[in-house]
């Protein structure tokens, strides 16, 4: 995950968007890659909890929504090899 971009704020509640790049995938490990499987946009809803009552308040994930961005044929995303 990077790139994280905080869209709206309010006291207790926060929508995030960030970049999610995976190079990994199910198998037998290890399986070498430098292309990526997965580039995602992840758009996250944070609400924040605790109480007066000297609970502490935290920022908890109350939604995530995980859109796949897909590559125009030709582009290249890959983990530097030098």
């Amino acid at each position: 995950m990077s790139n994280f971009h905080v869209l709206r704020h309010e006291t207790d509640r926060v929508e995030a968007v960030s970049a999610l790049v995976l190079y990994a995938q199910d198998g037998e490990p290890p399986i070498p890659t430098t292309v990526p499987v997965l580039v995602a946009d992840v758009f996250d809803r944070f609400v924040r909890v605790g109480g007066p009552d000297g609970e502490v308040r935290r920022w908890l994930i109350a939604s995530r929504r995980i859109e796949n961005r897909f590559l125009v044929p030709g582009d290249v995303l890959a983990v530097p090899t030098e």
